[in-house]
């Protein structure tokens, strides 16, 4: 049953698209205080056929460490990758749109 189940995820998890675009769409998938969670996050989205990346924010607070998929070219893209890992990390990303 557990090989069934990974080839029906493999199956219906839409491909990763290639984030070679300079602006588009980002989809956050969390900002977190303590670098070794944004690892964690990012590692398990690998494991879901995502590329997601650490982005380090100083603020006034000390370093925040957002996990960030993109950019994408379309909304649309963003949108679909969106539901599919907030559905399986039981999330709620954000969309964000990045301009140059």
């Amino acid at each position: 049953k557990q090989a069934e189940r990974k080839k029906y995820i493999k199956e219906n998890i839409p491909a990763p698209v290639t984030d070679n675009v300079s602006s588009g769409w980002l989809l956050q998938l969390g900002s977190f205080s303590v670098k070794e969670n944004a690892n964690k996050m990012q590692q398990h989205v690998a494991t879901l056929g995502y590329k997601a990346n650490i982005e380090a924010v100083k603020t006034s607070s000390g370093s925040v460490y957002r996990v960030r998929i993109g950019p994408k070219n379309t909304k649309s893209e963003i949108d679909t990758i969106a539901n599919v890992l907030n559905q399986r990390l039981k999330i709620r990303s954000q969309v964000i749109k990045k301009e140059n």
